[in-house]
């Protein structure tokens, strides 16, 4: 409905341009010193010209229509490595399933087994010298242990990590994501990861103090994507981790 709105107003816009543009003409012809168009040979003009006019237009609303289409078309047929080309992903042992599974090339993760906020600096030098207009982080997982689930001394380091990406790259735009859950057994197995949703309170007030934008992915977990240690996930998760975060980055 509001497509064809929108091609109704472009074509009322139109017709009202060509329609002022006769009267201007009739207008200049009457000020030059020429005789002045009738009134009633100005309209019989005016219609004859909006007849003639009005299928041109509407061929090329239709053409730029196409277009438009053809090109939404291409856009969303990308593949997940054409669509972070001018992105990167830093992150845990998670975020690596991107590259391990293939979803994405390990050129644009920047992830490492077991890795926590305080061992991120290589990579955070990485990540700059790639000078991307896009970076997603994808930690806290690792960091539950290594702060001892203290989630105020995990957000100030986290916090320093965005502001250091910032000052080196003002115009590179920061996405976190939160920290996935994991199944009971995993939780039997380490209770310190009982604070997930403690830690991911805590990166959610961080991106909005920080103003970077926090992509929620834990409802996207289901059961069935559980790898058997019950804290990482199926190739099949990662298409639906991705998606999600091109949907909120509008890569």
């Amino acid at each position: 409905m509001k497509k064809k709105q929108k091609k109704k107003a472009w074509l009322c816009a139109c017709i009202a341009a060509v329609c002022v543009s006769m009267i201007s003409a009739v207008h200049i012809q009457g000020e030059s010193g020429k005789e002045p168009l009738q009134l009633a040979d100005g309209r019989e003009e005016l219609k004859k010209l909006s007849e003639r006019t009005v299928p041109e237009i509407e061929e090329k609303i239709r053409e730029r229509d196409l277009r438009e289409e053809q090109e939404q078309t291409k856009r969303e047929n990308r593949t997940p490595n054409e669509k972070m080309s001018d992105a990167v992903l830093l992150g845990d042992s998670r975020a690596q399933g991107f590259a391990e599974y293939e979803i994405l090339d390990q050129s644009r993760v920047l992830a490492k087994i077991g890795i926590s906020l305080s061992e991120t600096e290589p990579y955070i030098e990485k990540a700059i010298g790639l000078n991307p207009g896009k970076i997603f982080l994808s930690y806290g997982l690792n960091d539950l242990g290594a702060d001892g689930g203290d989630s105020r001394k995990f957000k100030e380091e986290y916090r320093g990590i965005i502001r250091k990406l910032r000052e080196a790259l003002p115009s590179c735009e920061i996405y976190v994501t939160t920290i996935l859950p994991v199944q009971q057994k995993a939780l039997d197995q380490n209770p310190v990861l009982a604070h997930i949703e403690e830690f991911n309170d805590a990166v959610r007030a961080l991106c909005m103090e920080e103003r970077v934008t926090c992509i929620e992915i834990g409802d996207l977990v289901s059961e069935e994507f559980y790898e058997p240690d019950g804290e990482h996930f199926s190739r099949d998760f990662y298409p639906l981790w991705f998606d999600r975060m091109a949907e909120a980055a509008e890569l």
